[in-house]
């Protein structure tokens, strides 16, 4: 078996200079789910540069991150989760 597939789409909007906004969607193709702590994050890859997207668990949203390679896209998730679970 492979990795779990995950469908993340993150809206991006941008104007065609006629005061309109139209929208497009980015899949993630093939991802990784991972844990820390208890919380789920996610990274894939693309092109060059390695993704993490979480959700914080409370309920405030999520973070999303790109770094140059996969060590550091994992330490940085981890770092966000320690940060996220520290704060009262």
């Amino acid at each position: 078996m492979g990795a779990p597939k995950a469908e993340l789409s993150e809206p991006r909007f941008g104007g065609r200079g006629d005061g309109s906004v139209h929208e497009s969607r980015v899949s993630a193709g093939s991802s990784d789910c991972k844990r820390h702590l208890g919380v789920d994050f996610v990274m894939w890859r693309s092109e060059s540069a390695w993704f993490w997207f979480l959700i914080n668990p409370r309920g405030n949203g999520g973070m999303i991150g790109v770094t140059a390679n996969e060590a550091r896209a994992i330490r940085e998730a981890c770092l966000s989760i320690e940060a996220i679970l520290t704060v009262s």
